[in-house]
């Protein structure tokens, strides 16, 4: 399914709802369509089936979450991120519609290895990562170097911590 069919997807569900969706929500709706258990996610982002319904119900998730979450579930990273920081700003009483410009392809290559870097992703999820890159038009090739990188620095930076 591609990005623009998932948006009007979220866009559907807002109209069903009467209201907007929040960031949890959201994620629980797009979880279900897609035919996800809640440990099946879980899996997929690292963390646990318990951490899955915590967002599900609310739990606040910083944008870089938010973008993990979107890159796992193959949707628009703009489209998580702008959710979370406009829920972040509502918690502070400040109520305003965050709208992020869309991001070139490069970007959004840039904004994964970043969260690569960051150890945002765990090694388990390194099919996940290489998908998502190819999606963006990454060869295979150079989206498994990408992530051997990381996995060989994470691997240094832990072997130097235990010595």
């Amino acid at each position: 399914m591609s990005i623009k069919r998932k948006t009007k997807a979220r866009k559907f569900l807002e109209e069903l709802r009467g209201h907007p969706l929040s960031f949890g929500k959201m994620i629980e709706s797009l979880r279900v369509s897609d035919g996800l258990t809640q440990p099946e996610l879980g899996k997929r982002m690292g963390v646990s089936r318990q951490f899955i319904n915590n967002v599900e119900k609310g739990k606040p998730v910083r944008p870089v979450l938010a973008a993990k979450f979107a890159i796992v579930m193959g949707y628009s990273i703009p489209m998580f991120i702008t959710k979370a920081i406009e829920e972040e700003l509502s918690r502070e009483g400040i109520p305003l519609d965050v709208k992020l410009h869309s991001i070139s392809t490069s970007d959004e290559r840039e904004l994964i290895t970043s969260l690569i870097r960051s150890g945002e992703f765990e090694k388990a999820q390194q099919d996940i990562i290489v998908e998502a890159l190819i999606k963006l038009k990454t060869s295979i090739s150079e989206a498994k170097k990408l992530v051997r990188k990381y996995v060989n620095e994470k691997s240094s930076m832990h072997e130097s911590a235990v010595a």
